[in-house]
């Protein structure tokens, strides 16, 4: 009977032992149980998002350079706005600087809009994470 006890004290304590985490909901994701669901939907709209409607410019010189991805670094913070984008040093500036702004103006529009993102929650609490994509050509 003692043993019975100490179990049912136990309870509480081994299941607030467990993390909870949520990633990142973009807006246009639904919420699924699997967060690995999420991140892959969110990294392929936003991959899309900046990659839509590319200027002639840019897409002919990516075809000049036979430039295949473009790999990006990037912050969701804990408000859920977008920020700290960045290119590995490697990168072809121009094509960078032209991403950079196109992360920037789709941020802004976020901020802008009615559609926001839902930060990743730890606990149930909003934090930031770090996240990187890649642009396929």
């Amino acid at each position: 009977m003692k043993n019975i006890y100490i179990f049912l004290l136990l309870i509480p304590t081994l299941t607030l032992a467990q993390d909870r985490y949520t990633f990142a909901i973009f807006p246009e994701c639904p919420i699924s149980e699997k967060n690995e669901e999420m991140k892959n939907c969110f990294i392929t709209s936003l991959s899309e998002k900046l990659k839509s409607n590319l200027d002639p410019t840019i897409l002919s010189l990516i075809k000049e350079k036979n430039i295949k991805q473009l790999i990006i670094y990037f912050n969701v913070e804990k408000d859920g706005k977008l920020s700290s984008f960045k290119t590995p040093s490697y990168s072809e500036v121009s094509i960078a600087k032209y991403f950079n702004e196109r992360f920037v103006q789709y941020s802004e529009y976020l901020d802008n809009s009615e559609q926001h993102i839902i930060p990743a929650m730890f606990n149930e609490i909003p934090g930031k994470i770090e996240l990187s994509a890649k642009l396929e050509f």
